[in-house]
């Protein structure tokens, strides 16, 4: 008896692990299943999350899901005549009868999703007689017609325009913020682009809605009745191109894409983001066109001998044209960040490294930190080296007491944007860490033309090159390296070097000719201290 029940209990434990291990996989397929397939939840019925068949399946490649950063087909945003485009099955269309409007899902008579471009036949044949119709369809990017754009609301002559600063759109189920527009003119296309944040999964519709008139350079406040007179409206659907961020939260970065065609449409001077046609934008946004930038009108008046009267419009520099300068980004500061040492050393350890430029986004930043900036922005801190290194002696130079050289570099002062970053999203449980991708991303559209380099670094990150002394000299002896290829940007390894390590022995021995407070200030950077591994 004891013997067979010996072998029973093997036995039993043996098919209980089997078990466990058929149900581990059971699990594991079922959340992957999941993952893939699942239909997100949505008010307008029949729209997936997943672009499937048809032209918007075939631009991704038969990609299922978006388990990357939606960054691989970026040239989409460009293609804006590509039949690909226009018919991706998420955008729906616009039906147009006795002036009034109608937002449809783009769904055949058959079950098959079609799109707008699709349904866009003349007469009695193509798509719209699946519909039983015969009304024109407007696809996404499309103007409004005029009689319709005449019933819209007019400028909100009360708003003022913001350029930097979190906006709501107004009467969406979810969240949905708008930070700032640019007009993108690259590989020959007109598109304005919105950095703004919203739901991750099935975002829903909004139109851009394009303000014209006078300029807020002519000396016309855009809130003045004055004003309002003279502002035309025109409105277009919009597309929105979600960052994804991996971390699976309910709210990610964004990007609106809404197509400037001509004709009829020229550039805006303002843009507001709209989720009901009928109702008062609750945004306005000043649109940055660096066809119109100030900078780059000085800088193209110093380099060329135009004449008076020419057009205003003047693109931005390109190629070789760009200053070869560096620009940082940094990523919104929060928890109430207030280690002004460490700011300052980062500020000037990449200021020594060629950096010209820092833009920092405030969501909360307390006081020593914000002093700080402060006095960098507004260009209090002195303009050359106050604290210096010494070069070593040679033997003879030595045996002479011969006076120490001071070590040359490439510093200047650099300069200093601070943006404010209120946003109403709570980090880490609705978007990732303040919504640091849409920062990251405002920040680059933000500095293009500006500077031929943009660094991505946080507070805690220090590119230390090797070999060269500044970081232009770093990259330009990478693109020497990688001239016949086309290097779009460098990622660096990283190595931690933890605060618990043992300090270098001396950041703490002093410097030859300097004083006391200079010695314990060198004694408490992290970059003198945390050398080795």
């Amino acid at each position: 008896m004891k013997r067979g029940k010996k072998q029973w209990g093997t036995r039993e434990r043996s098919g209980m692990s089997f078990l466990i291990v058929i149900t581990f996989f059971a699990v594991f397929g079922l959340i992957i299943l999941t993952e893939v397939f699942m239909i997100d939840e949505r008010t307008h019925s029949g729209m997936l999350a997943m672009r499937a068949g048809g032209g918007g399946g075939a631009s991704l490649g038969g990609r299922m899901g978006d388990s990357m950063p939606d960054y691989d087909n970026v040239k989409d945003d460009y293609d804006l005549l590509d039949a690909s485009i226009l018919s991706d099955n998420k955008l729906g269309f616009v039906q147009l009868r006795d002036n009034k409007l109608k937002i449809q899902e783009a769904a055949g008579a058959d079950g098959q999703r079609l799109a707008g471009m699709l349904l866009n036949g003349g007469g009695g044949g193509g798509g719209a007689g699946a519909f039983g119709v015969n009304v024109p369809l407007i696809p996404w990017g499309q103007v409004l017609p005029d009689k319709v754009e005449e019933t819209l609301p007019h400028f909100p002559f009360g708003t003022r325009p913001i350029d930097g600063a979190w906006q709501v759109v107004n009467g969406t189920r979810f969240k949905f913020f708008v930070y700032s527009a640019y007009f993108d003119r690259r590989e020959g296309a007109r598109l304005v682009r919105v950095v703004g944040a919203t739901k991750t999964r099935g975002p829903e519709r909004v139109w851009c809605r394009f303000w014209y008139g006078p300029s807020a350079g002519n000396g016309t406040d855009a809130g003045s009745s004055t004003a309002r007179a003279k502002y035309s409206s025109a409105t277009v659907m919009a597309r929105v191109k979600i960052i994804r961020e991996n971390w699976n939260l309910k709210y990610s970065a964004c990007f609106i894409l809404c197509p400037v065609r001509t004709p009829p449409l020229s550039v805006p001077h303002f843009v507001s983001v709209v989720s009901r046609l009928r109702a008062p934008p609750g945004n306005l946004l000043t649109l940055r066109n660096t066809d119109q930038d100030a900078d780059f009108a000085a800088s193209r008046a110093r380099n060329s001998s135009a004449k008076k009267g020419s057009p205003v419009g003047h693109p931005p520099p390109s190629g070789d044209n760009i200053p070869d300068r560096i620009a940082v980004c940094v990523k919104p500061l929060h928890f109430n960040y207030d280690q002004a040492l460490y700011l300052m050393e980062y500020l000037e350890f990449y200021a020594l490294l060629g950096v010209s430029h820092f833009t920092f986004y405030n969501h909360t930043l307390g006081p020593h930190a914000s002093c700080v900036l402060e006095n960098y922005q507004k260009g209090l801190v002195p303009g050359n080296l106050t604290a210096h290194d010494l070069e070593a002696l040679t033997p003879a130079e030595a045996a002479n007491n011969a006076t120490p050289r001071v070590l040359r570099t490439q510093y200047q002062r650099p300069t200093v944007s601070i943006l404010p970053w209120n946003l109403r999203m709570r980090s880490q449980k609705e978007i990732r860490t303040e919504g640091l991708f849409a920062a990251l991303n405002d920040c680059l559209y933000r500095t293009m033309y500006r500077y031929k380099y943009l660094a991505l670094v946080d507070l805690d990150e220090f590119i230390v090159p090797r070999y060269s002394d500044t970081l232009n000299e770093l990259i330009g002896s990478l693109n020497q390296r990688f001239r016949n290829r086309n290097t779009g940007a460098y990622s660096f390894q990283n190595a931690f070097y933890y605060l618990q390590f043992a300090d270098d022995s001396l950041a703490s021995s002093g410097i030859e000719g300097g004083n006391d407070q200079l010695a314990r200030v060198r004694a408490n950077l992290v970059t003198q201290r945390k050398t080795r591994r």
